[in-house]
């Protein structure tokens, strides 16, 4: 079966939309293990066919999935394309994640309560080929009746981690950029670990996922959507092809990023210990400028000004609801990844 013209595209909007779920972020739940163990497989419905293989993360067990599995649930409720990147980001991730709840039953694995099966039809797969669905150990890949999975076939429970980047070329485009290489790389393993530079999501585009309010105040595209032409870039596919441009878009992005934090007065906070949701950790200014590319820096400003008023103590039962709630969780995340991973040459 031909690969789905955008399933990366919506199978990481699904993704991202299951990785939402509180029990994902809180090792305390008893479920924190099956969701975990239910990303991980998402990711491994991804790199499906034999020329992925080599791009799957080593640290996840388990059978491979029977090539062409998510493409068979995408041809049966895949969403209009045009719709789909148009829509806003809760209703792209509503979609997805009916389509990874439907490719996850499909394969037999146990979805965590609360993840109804009106989100996961049952779909007609194709026949397997010679050698799918087995395991040097343990043979052929049996379906139970009730969707379970056997125990020794199911991904071990441990922290979520993301494929590992797919080649990208030796040659960095732009080797005079004020960011180091490797946080770049770092945020593009949380940004677009698939499709690198070509990546589309949305409005989100390229290595950085750069959003339209973001290449606005840079200067790239004016408000009403055209191009300035600035670093050399007209359009769309310009911009996805001229690997240079994006790394000198992201530059300028958290160049103004930065300069928002300070305005704000975030900077001030720059050695701060927060008590957070998974572990402790300070605020450095790589860790705001790249919680600031995330969410923005009005909503990293938010975030901190609601931890000192509860004494640098994160619990997020007393977040605000809604989207901000998920904002808040993705500052804190990025806060705590890019501690250490020095944003300066």
């Amino acid at each position: 079966m031909p690969k789905h013209p955008f399933r990366t595209e919506i199978a990481r909007a699904g993704l991202d939309s299951l990785m939402a779920d509180p029990r994902y972020f809180d090792p305390d739940h008893p479920e924190h293990g099956a969701m975990v163990d239910m990303v991980q497989r998402g990711f491994q419905l991804i790199f499906d066919s034999p020329g992925d293989r080599g791009r799957r993360n080593p640290a996840l067990s388990g059978p491979v999935p029977r090539p062409g599995l998510l493409d068979a649930v995408l041809r049966d409720k895949a969403p209009n394309r045009d719709g789909f990147e148009s829509a806003p980001t809760a209703e792209r991730q509503r979609q997805g994640r009916g389509v990874m709840l439907a490719a996850l039953k499909a394969d037999g694995f146990p979805l965590p309560s609360g993840l109804g099966d009106e989100d996961a039809p049952a779909i007609k797969l194709p026949p397997p080929r010679a050698g799918e669905g087995e395991t040097p150990e343990h043979g052929p890949l049996a379906q139970s009746g009730t969707g379970a999975r056997p125990d020794h076939l199911r991904p071990p429970r441990r922290p979520a981690t993301l494929p590992p980047s797919p080649p990208t070329g030796a040659t960095d485009p732009w080797p005079a950029s004020p960011i180091s290489k490797r946080f770049r790389e770092e945020l593009h393993n949380r940004e677009s670990k698939i499709d690198n530079y070509k990546s589309v999501n949305g409005d989100a585009w390229g290595r950085y996922q750069l959003k339209e309010i973001t290449r606005q105040q840079i200067g790239l595209q004016r408000k009403d959507g055209s191009f300035t032409g600035k670093y050399g870039v007209n359009s769309r596919d310009d911009f996805l092809k001229n690997h240079k441009a994006q790394e000198q878009a992201l530059a300028d992005s958290m160049a103004d990023n930065l300069r928002q934090l300070k305005s704000k007065g975030a900077t001030q906070n720059i050695g701060q210990e927060i008590s957070g949701i998974k572990a402790k950790f300070r605020i450095t200014e790589s860790g705001l400028v790249a919680a600031a590319h995330r969410e923005g820096a009005g909503a990293t400003n938010r975030y901190l000004k609601h931890l000192e008023r509860h004494g640098w103590k994160s619990d997020s039962s007393t977040f605000p609801p809604g989207e901000i709630r998920q904002k808040f969780i993705n500052i804190e995340t990025r806060l705590r990844e890019f501690e250490t991973i020095s944003h300066r040459p």
